[in-house]
């Protein structure tokens, strides 16, 4: 595998002229399209317990030393939630403050922009903010209050650089170097998975140049990365013995087969994103194929394609070996795997889209802004019908509106495994979260102590969070007696990843 330096040898851009003002005008109405539904979904979308717990650890009014030890206690580098305490004044509830994430789409678009457009890569570039749009993380996980879309866009700015790199950029060796730096230093100490992956096509991409005995340029991509991940490492090195305690007893399911499926069902969700960037880059792949038999080596794209996917590869397989001993991988912490996928995809339809007449580019160039606009809706539709908090909420205001003596109760012992796993703040989170919501819908919570019920309402006993937990009425009623409240029939109310039962008192 042989690096070039050099720019593209093609005379022709992807479509000179008029052509290239209508794929402007295509790529302009995606991202409109994407930043509205990014926007309307985080509006929209009700909160989830790590939202909560983002939004409480986060806060303001904590100490800022006491508030970074227990950032560190949530097992993965502390820089989102510094981003989040910065921007406070975005609002104080949950779906204010998840406008952070636009932010922070701004700012990987400015970096985008600076690692693509000054290269004879815009064609590349083209497709790859197109596959990018069409991912279901650019707005699923943008209209949440955690760190995986700063993992996204991290993961996207990261191999944005690392292609420029490859290729050459027209900025000064120092601005460069700095860019890069500063793409791998977000990407590399946002979360463990990430670090992982882009470690992974880091590593990959040095190697490739060692091949090629290119040694200055495996010196100054490896003294970028190593600089970059000096955070990450100190992190690692102090954090070490809590993280090993917080993951002996986790949550996640543990095993090859969990860690393949996840993996598995992420590379299947990317492909299946946008059937027209897909099918295009199949035939580009096709034609590079071709070009790499005939000149008996891999043409450009082809190596730099087979670059990335050996990175991701090598990526993935420390995430497996990790998981085997402390499970970990899961669909939310593999968004970072979307971005080099969409970039292997963008060199096979860019090898395509670069050898057809203007006129077929032009047609290509809309079948994929189409399925981008139909990714987006159907993506910003599932991000907003999500289970949620305010799901139950939602049906205890109904129930109070019709009968406004109904008293709510929070009945906590479906909490206990969060309650009782660290980090310790999930035992301030969890009442945190149901006053919040409380208090977002205008209803009141019993005291703990009350045990009275009133005759001409019913009494509600609100559990959430306990997505999977198998109970029936009576199964929760019967201890809810046995601790003083005379119930007599009950109803329970199953709403997304929580339940309300519906009580009356005994006659």
């Amino acid at each position: 595998m042989t690096p070039d330096r050099r720019s593209s040898p093609s005379p022709r851009r992807l479509l000179p002229g008029v052509p290239s003002i209508v794929t402007g005008a295509m790529l302009a109405i995606v991202i409109v399209a994407l930043v509205a539904a990014m926007s309307w979904a985080m509006r929209l979308r009700g909160p989830w317990y790590d939202e909560f717990y983002t939004l409480y650890v986060a806060q303001p009014a904590i100490p800022l030393p006491h508030a970074f030890d227990r950032w560190l206690a949530d097992n993965h580098p502390p820089l989102f939630y510094a981003l989040v305490r910065a921007t406070a004044w975005l609002g104080s509830t949950v779906e204010e403050r998840r406008f952070v994430n636009l932010i922070l789409f701004v700012g990987a678009a400015i970096q985008l922009a600076w690692w693509l457009i000054p290269q004879h890569l815009r064609r590349i570039g083209w497709v790859f903010a197109i596959a990018l749009a069409s991912a279901w993380p650019a707005i699923d996980r943008a209209a949440e209050l955690r760190s995986n879309y700063l993992a996204f866009a991290g993961s996207a700015v990261a191999v944005a650089a690392l292609i420029g790199f490859d290729r050459g950029h027209r900025a000064t060796r120092a601005a460069e170097w700095g860019m890069l730096t500063l793409a791998l230093l977000v990407a590399l100490n946002v979360h463990l998975a990430t670090s992982m992956i882009v470690g992974g096509l880091v590593a990959a991409i040095v190697l490739r140049r060692l091949l090629a005995r290119d040694w200055p340029g495996a010196v100054r991509l490896a003294t970028a990365a190593i600089v970059a991940a000096a955070p990450m490492l100190l992190h690692l090195a102090l954090s070490f013995g809590r993280i090993e305690a917080n993951t002996r007893s986790f949550w996640i399911q543990g095993g090859f087969n969990s860690a393949r499926w996840a993996i598995q069902t992420e590379v299947v969700r990317n492909l299946s994103a946008n059937p027209a960037v897909t099918i295009v880059a199949l035939v580009g792949f096709g034609v590079l194929a071709y070009q790499s038999w005939r000149a008996r080596r891999l043409a450009r794209d082809a190596d730099l394609a087979v670059t990335l996917g050996a990175g991701l590869a090598l990526g993935c397989m420390v995430m497996i070996a990790i998981h085997l001993w402390r499970p970990f991988v899961i669909d939310r912490y593999l968004v970072a795997l979307h971005p080099p996928l969409a970039m292997i995809l963008a060199l096979g339809a860019g090898a395509l889209l670069v050898r057809v007449r203007p006129i077929f580019a032009v047609i290509l160039a809309l079948l994929m802004a189409f399925c981008a606009m139909t990714a987006i809706t159907l993506n910003a539709g599932a991000t907003v019908a999500r289970p949620n908090w305010y799901g139950t909420g939602q049906t205890i205001a109904v129930i109070r509106r019709n009968c406004p003596a109904t008293r709510v109760h929070v009945d906590l012992r479906g909490n206990r495994p969060v309650l009782d796993a660290p980090p310790t703040e999930n035992r301030a989170v969890i009442p945190f979260a149901y006053h919040t919501v409380a208090a977002h819908f205008g209803f009141p919570l019993a005291s703990p102590r009350d045990r009275t019920m009133p005759r001409e309402c019913p009494t509600l006993f609100w559990t959430e969070h306990v997505a999977g937990e198998s109970v029936t009425a009576e199964s929760l009623a019967a201890p809810l007696r046995a601790a003083g409240f005379p119930i007599g029939r009950a109803r329970l109310l199953r709403i997304g990843d929580g339940h309300v039962l519906e009580a009356w008192p005994a006659r």
